[in-house]
């Protein structure tokens, strides 16, 4: 039942359907979109408050968005473990230091 989760490609069908409803259950649990664009900027914060606090505490933009580690932030280390056990699962992981395009247009060496 589960083999698709070994496949080296998945169905874009498939793939959209599960975001859709993730998309959903995010909307119906916690009122709020599924997304990392603001966990980015979080984290820009967090390095804020660590080298320059004071700065961080008089930007208007920190004051409404508060740079904290919480749910929406945990997005983004889920993506990157997420991509890992995909690529482990279906059996195409690998470590390059030169992705195969710029390897194919410049050649593997750095």
């Amino acid at each position: 039942m589960f083999e698709f989760f070994t496949d080296a490609l998945w169905s874009p069908y498939v793939a959209g359907a599960g975001i859709g409803i993730l998309s959903c259950l995010a909307f119906l649990l916690s009122d709020r979109p599924l997304g990392c664009s603001t966990a980015f900027v979080k984290a820009r914060g967090m390095i804020g408050k660590v080298i320059n606090p004071d700065r961080i505490s008089r930007m208007e933009y920190y004051r409404e968005i508060i740079p904290q580690v919480d749910w929406p932030f945990m997005i983004i280390p889920g993506i990157i473990i997420g991509a890992f056990i995909s690529s482990f699962l279906s059996g195409r992981f690998h470590l390059s230091w030169v992705p195969g395009i710029w390897g194919a247009e410049f050649g593997m060496t750095r």
